[in-house]
Order: C-alpha cells, then structure tokens, then sequence
C-alpha cells in the first residue's frame, strides 16, 4: 500500500524532472556566480561603440576563465546587464533595474532560449543580445590580457 502510493506520488514528479534541471541548472549557475562575485577577480574595462560612445562594465574571472560581464549602467540611467558565460559561450542574460529583473532568458544544452522574461521573449532581440555577449566577452578578454600578472619562473 505505502510503495503504491510513493509511486502516484512520486512519478509525475519524476517524470518532469529532466525539464526541471535543464531550467534550474543555468539559472543555479547564474546564481552561484552573482554568490561567488566578490571572489571573482574583477575587470573594469569599457567597450567602444561605433558611434564613438564608451560602454563601461566588469567582468568577472575565476584565473582566465570568464565567468560574467556586467554592464554597467550609463550615466542618469540605472539599467544593468549580465551575460553569464560557461567555457566561453554565453548561457544566461539578466537586465534589470535596481533589484527587479526586467528581462532574463537561459540557453540549455540545445540551445534553446528558456525561462524567459518577457514571454515569449523576442527572437530577434535574443540575437542582439548574443552580439553584444561577444563583443563584451572580446572586449573583456584583451582588457584581462593587460591586467593579468603571472609570476616569472626562476632558472635555478
């Protein structure tokens, strides 16, 4: 009686549960970066729009690897950006306004666009968003090259 009921209990729970980690694994990751921030080392740098403009942000490295990019808000503007990278590729956007999210989209293994904010979350802008994760991640990358300081090998 009791292992029939686990089982009406549990299976459509289990059934839903592959679609649940997919969701929840970038998302996890997004979050445990934002956790991990202040271990991050930190990159300010500025990105050079073609009409000559100047786009200030941080990224975010654990040793060379890049984790994030935040873009920072222009000036009399309070808009914030995040591109979340794994092994170079992004995987998660988040904008907001103070603390409340105004857009968010994840990209699983498929490359699916999912939980998104708005719904549905517009295709073409999606796109921008991934052009812009480049030339943030290129930007951000020739910035950390100058910074980084490796230790020089002694000849014994």
């Amino acid at each position: 009686m009791r292992l029939r009921l686990l089982w009406v209990i549990c299976l459509p729970a289990f059934l839903t549960l592959p679609a649940c980690e997919r969701r929840s694994a970038a998302l996890g990751r997004a979050t445990s970066i934002e956790a991990n921030m202040n271990s991050l080392r930190q990159v300010p740098g500025r990105l050079k729009e073609p009409s000559g403009e100047e786009s200030p942000f941080t990224a975010y490295f654990q040793q060379m690897d890049l984790q994030m990019v935040e873009e920072l808000p222009k000036p009399g503007e309070d808009l914030r950006k995040r591109y979340y990278y794994v092994e170079g590729k992004l995987f998660s956007f988040r904008q907001f306004r103070d603390r409340t999210t105004e857009k968010q989209f994840h990209i699983d293994r498929k490359g699916e666009v999912r939980p998104v904010k708005p719904v549905p979350f517009p295709t073409e802008e999606s796109n921008q968003v991934a052009l812009r994760a480049e030339a943030l991640k290129g930007a951000a990358m020739e910035r950390a090259g100058h910074m980084f300081v490796f230790p020089l090998m002694r000849n014994r």
